[in-house]
């Protein structure tokens, strides 16, 4: 009976969702500099699958007065114009809201917010120079390598920067000692004119460790500052965590917590367990760069005694490495529901189900738009 109550339940979840509808909009340039009466034009795109006469577009915000909005064609295009005034009084970024949405939500049981909104943006320059860090970015390094730092910059300011730079300082994140200090090319900047500065850093420490970096970015006797921190490890896996109670049964999942000393993905990462002279082996996984992840394995511990401890051994396989760990378990009594095959099969039928339907309905999709008066 529960079998089938579980299959019900996913099928009814699917349901009650599948009435919801998506509003995608595709869009052209949203990031404008600003002129003296210049005129801006957006042209945007509905994607938008069912029940097309409910559509509606709004636009606000700050540069509302500037602008107007076209009728949404037969497509489901329809374009956004701004027209900028001879001068605008606060420097910085302005901004003009265009949302799609539908005025008559779809009846699925499960709400879901299909307004979608974007921003057209229009940047007002500052009076004489105005630098802004953009970005600031450090390479996790592999033991052994350089290092690279990234520093984006731009000037909105109406004057040209003469002469600007950066300097980066290294830390340990420890003890807070200062490692290194670099220095990068000097540029000059124009109005709205923007860089990116690159700075290598030679022959980094060998030792598996967080570290913080500054820079600071000097421009005509002023300067700003950005931090991030970074990494710099070895190929290593490192067994976090795992399951320290397993339920008596024939298919108890066992968890196994790892994380990444690597900068980049390490696939097919899977684990050997050994408990009371048997081994299990999980399914592979995959883990990011400097990532997290669970495997789990499962055991059969039907055997095994309830209130008992037992020690258990975990080795990780990647990339040709291992790493290992040992503990104990115990024993404890199982909840009631075990995911034996018989299971599993009913909850393959189940999702099966659910990709089926799903696939059904986005096939037939009837599409058509609204078109605005």
């Amino acid at each position: 009976m529960r079998k089938v109550f579980l299959v019900l339940l996913l099928f009814s979840i699917l349901i009650s969702v599948q009435q919801a509808e998506a509003i995608g909009l595709a869009h052209g340039e949203l990031k404008h500099d600003f002129a003296p009466d210049k005129e801006i034009v957006v042209k945007f795109q509905s994607l938008y699958y069912e029940n097309a006469d409910n559509l509606a577009i709004n636009i606000s915000g700050e540069l509302l007065e500037y602008s107007t909005l076209s009728e949404i064609s037969d497509d489901g295009a329809f374009s956004v114009t701004v027209q900028l005034p001879s001068y605008l009084d606060t420097p910085g970024t302005h901004m003009l809201y265009v949302s799609i949405y539908e005025d008559k939500p779809g009846s699925g049981t499960v709400g879901v917010d299909t307004r979608v909104v974007n921003r057209i943006q229009v940047l007002v320059p500052y009076d004489g120079i105005y630098l802004r860090i953009l970005g600031f970015s450090a390479d996790n390094i592999v033991q052994g390598a350089d290092g690279l730092f990234k520093v984006t910059v731009d000037n909105i300011g109406k004057n040209t920067i003469e002469e600007a730079y950066t300097k980066i300082e290294v830390y340990d994140n420890l003890t807070k000692a200062l490692i290194t200090t670099l220095e990068s090319e000097k540029v000059s900047l124009g109005s709205f004119e923007g860089y990116s500065f690159k700075v290598l850093w030679e022959n980094p420490p060998n030792k598996n460790s967080i570290y913080n970096a500054k820079a600071t970015v000097y421009f005509d006797g002023q300067s700003t500052q950005s931090e991030t921190t970074f990494h710099i490890g070895e190929l290593l896996v490192d067994i976090a965590g795992f399951s320290e109670t397993v339920p008596q049964s024939r298919t108890s999942p066992f968890d196994i917590n790892l994380e990444s000393k690597w900068n980049s993905e390490i696939t097919d990462v899977y684990a050997s367990v050994q408990i009371n002279g048997e081994e299990f082996r999980s399914y592979p996984a995959d883990i990011t760069a400097w990532g997290e992840q669970t495997v789990t394995a499962y055991i059969d511990a039907s055997e095994l005694e309830i209130g008992q401890s037992y020690p258990v051994e975990i080795t990780i396989f990647y990339e040709g490495e291992t790493s290992t760990r040992s503990g104990e378990i115990e024993i404890v009594p199982s909840s009631g529901f075990e995911l034996d095959a018989t299971n599993m099969i009913y909850i393959a039928i189940a999702v099966v189900l659910i990709v089926v339907i799903y696939l059904l309905k986005r096939l037939n999709i009837n599409i058509s738009f609204k078109k605005k008066k």
